[in-house]
């Protein structure tokens, strides 16, 4: 019997393929991840782009597998952002008309949809910043992670199932990362601190 969890994720997973997304069906890690993610199942190692709905049909038939989505190449990336950062993310995209998608992980932590491009620049790699790109991929609501559900903040229906523009998105989300001291920053403030205690 087809419980009511397994018809959402195998309506979910119908649904984003209709839209081009690149759906995979998740399973079980062979070691345990620390997040508790569902990884891709092996078969679907080559696959690229969207699934059939034939395909879809076969794979959640007879299991209740968790919906993925691939990131990279095959059409959208994903930036993974703790809560504090998201918010204050989140509201300089809408007021500058950027719109997309956004789901919120158990942890809090917040996934924003992008149309697939090039690697990230290093001051967009951070510890507070995940990048999910190419051979990556995310769990997608209404996959459960813990025994709990991700869930969309921002549905892909209410912003027309387009994604966030990624040039724009990446130059907001740098205004609003603290500038990093390079070697070269901490040179020269070594020495004008050195050329002051001289003076006096």
């Amino acid at each position: 019997m087809v419980d009511n969890y397994w018809e959402q994720l195998r309506g979910a997973a119908f649904r984003y393929a209709e839209y081009g997304w690149p759906v995979v069906p998740g399973g079980r890690p062979t070691r345990p991840r620390r997040d508790g993610w569902p990884v891709p199942q092996d078969t679907m190692a080559p696959y690229q782009g969207s699934m059939s709905p034939n395909d879809i049909a076969r794979y959640w038939q007879h299991h209740p597998h968790p919906v993925l989505l691939r990131t990279g190449p095959y059409g959208l990336d994903v930036f993974r952002l703790n809560e504090p950062l998201a918010t204050s993310l989140l509201h300089q995209l809408t007021n500058r008309g950027q719109r997309g998608p956004v789901a919120v992980l158990p942890n809090r932590q917040w996934l924003f949809l992008v149309t697939a491009d090039n690697p990230p620049p290093e001051e967009l790699r951070r510890r507070t910043i995940h990048y999910h790109g190419p051979d990556n991929w995310i769990p997608a609501p209404p996959t459960r992670i813990r025994n709990t559900a991700v869930a969309w903040h921002i549905t892909p229906t209410s912003v027309g199932w387009q994604l966030f523009e990624p040039r724009t998105f990446r130059n907001i989300l740098g205004e609003l990362l603290p500038k990093r001291r390079t070697t070269q920053t901490r040179a020269a403030q070594e020495n004008g601190t050195t050329r002051s205690a001289m003076i006096r």
